[in-house]
């Protein structure tokens, strides 16, 4: 029988392990973005394929600009 102590333990590693899931897609996605801003893709485009909002797009290509700049 699992104490309540090893319920709360399995709990916690399985939102965590969840968190971390979401962190790589997150990252993952990004990574895309950036190379379809790159490659000079609609922003419609980048948000249809990666899900990701249009303000992260915006700041992704924001700091791509300020890069090139440099």
């Amino acid at each position: 029988m699992v104490s309540n102590l090893g319920r709360k333990i399995e709990e916690e590693f399985e939102v965590r392990e969840q968190k971390g899931i979401e962190k790589g897609e997150d990252r993952k996605a990004i990574k895309i973005a950036e190379k379809m801003l790159k490659r000079g893709d609609s922003i419609e485009d980048i948000i249809e394929l990666t899900e990701l909002p249009k303000d992260k797009i915006l700041e992704l290509k924001n700091k791509q600009t300020n890069l090139e700049k440099a």
